[in-house]
């Protein structure tokens, strides 16, 4: 678990460091983010020096079990949307941020683009979500202070193939602070998305906020970074399923 305010991580691959949790399975492993915190990559251990490469830090869902790739049914009809180059066996998340997505309040806090930052990483080969921020408050005690918003720079998220959440995810409700998501100067480079129900394949808000509400919409600000070879089943590469005021830059 990942707890403090900046973490600086060194050139290496990681995908066995993660985390278990709730279960044994390896595919429950992810780096669980339990407090705003700042992580940047590309450091090589000699003092100060860092690489601005975000293809030298690179966190990968690959269990390091046999492979066993395959058809993926990925709806609720049970129709194969799409055929996964990535093992089913892949860890299903490589970072959640804030409570865990099925219950629990660890982790609950208000994060913003200002205190959760991710630089200088790469993402590559999960199942099911290669970032998720869960803003929820569903399963949180009453009081709880639960918000999601981070800022990801010089970031690579490729290779990715989800049956559930987009590469990158953000989730919030009626309840939730100012959820804010910023992507500046990153790459998402040939990921897919079985079957999004109408949500995006790299980037996907998904959360309710009435119109008219006290809440603000949910914020997307997205400036000099390229999408490639994304593709989605039925949605779109940037999707959102709630009100999101969305800039480009």
């Amino acid at each position: 678990k990942l707890r403090g305010d900046i973490i600086l991580v060194l050139d290496d691959a990681y995908a066995e460091y993660a985390e278990y949790v709730n279960t044994g399975d390896p595919r429950r492993k992810y780096f669980a983010v339990i407090h705003p915190v700042k992580i940047f990559g590309g450091y090589t251990g000699s003092g100060d020096a860092r690489s601005t490469d975000p293809l030298l830090t690179i966190l990968s869902a690959d269990t390091g079990r046999p492979s066993v790739t395959g058809t993926l049914t990925v709806d609720d009809n049970g129709e194969p949307r799409a055929t996964s180059t990535v093992p089913n066996d892949n860890a299903d998340w490589l970072m959640m941020i804030g409570p865990y997505v099925f219950g629990g309040s660890e982790g609950a806090a208000a994060y913003t683009p200002d205190n959760m930052v991710l630089d200088g990483l790469t993402f590559e080969k999960t199942p099911y979500g290669a970032l998720v921020c869960n803003g929820n408050t569903d399963t949180l005690a009453a009081g709880a202070v639960n918000q999601c918003g981070l800022r990801v720079n010089n970031a690579v998220f490729r290779n990715n193939f989800m049956k559930g959440h987009a590469v990158l995810h953000v989730q919030f409700d009626e309840n939730t602070g100012p959820t804010k998501l910023v992507v500046t100067q990153s790459q998402f480079l040939n990921n897919s998305r079985g079957y999004a129900n109408g949500g995006g394949s790299a980037i996907d808000f998904y959360g309710f906020r009435p119109e008219g509400g006290s809440k603000p919409p949910a914020e997307l600000l997205i400036d000099n970074s390229i999408f490639e070879g994304n593709t989605v089943g039925n949605g779109s590469v940037v999707g959102n399923s709630g009100m999101v005021d969305l800039k480009l830059e």
